[in-house]
């Protein structure tokens, strides 16, 4: 029997914020950090990164630290496209195209071109960051992401797998996602993520009755 419940560590549901076309003109005016420059967006490969100096070396380890990022040298950083609208939705670094440092919208937009998911994947990231826990990617496929509690006295880990509203959740991948928490030994959560950008996440258990 399969059986779903409000986790104790997110117990409600969250509006995370209203849509991917948002007003985010209040956001964009805080200025970024500049320390941090992104390289051109090339479409074509699909590639995202941080060149990291002397004067922003402190702030790139911060990101590394939120588990943002992947170090490729000591001068270079390689960014999923969710990891890259989150530090641009953070003020943590701007994007550029082309000579151009696109906003928020316009990041979405290419950031878009590269993962379809990049905006669920930003929300969830989002949400899971601000609440001080640690996200790691385990798929660039789906939405799942390996979430550890940052305290010391309470290092539980669990895998994070994304529903979108109106696309059904298969019995199948239930228990597939059943048998990847038995086998990292990792308790499962499920983050039903609506239209609107809301998140409700309930437990996944499992009894073999």
């Amino acid at each position: 029997m399969i059986s779903l419940k409000y986790p104790k560590f997110c117990d409600h549901t969250l509006s995370a914020l209203n849509t991917p076309h948002a007003n985010t003109s209040t956001l964009l005016k805080k200025p970024p950090l500049r320390c941090i420059r992104m390289l051109i967006i090339n479409l074509r490969q699909s590639e995202l990164e941080i060149e990291v100096n002397r004067k922003c070396r402190k702030e790139a380890n911060k990101i590394l630290k939120l588990g943002i990022g992947t170090p490729e040298s000591p001068q270079k950083i390689k960014l999923r496209a969710f990891e890259a609208l989150y530090l641009v939705y953070s003020g943590r670094a701007v994007i550029h195209k082309e000579g151009k440092i696109l906003d928020f919208n316009e990041a979405l937009k290419e950031l878009s071109k590269i993962d379809e998911y990049v905006w669920p994947k930003f929300i969830l990231v989002n949400d899971l960051l601000k609440r001080n826990y640690a996200v790691k990617k385990l798929s660039d496929r789906e939405i799942e992401f390996l979430v550890s509690e940052r305290r010391r006295d309470s290092p539980s880990e669990y895998i994070f797998y994304g529903v979108l509203e109106g696309k059904p959740l298969t019995f199948a991948k239930l228990r597939e996602l059943i048998k990847k928490g038995f086998r990292m030994r990792k308790n499962i959560v499920l983050a039903l993520i609506d239209k609107e950008g809301n998140i409700t996440y309930y437990t996944l258990s499992y009894s073999g009755k």
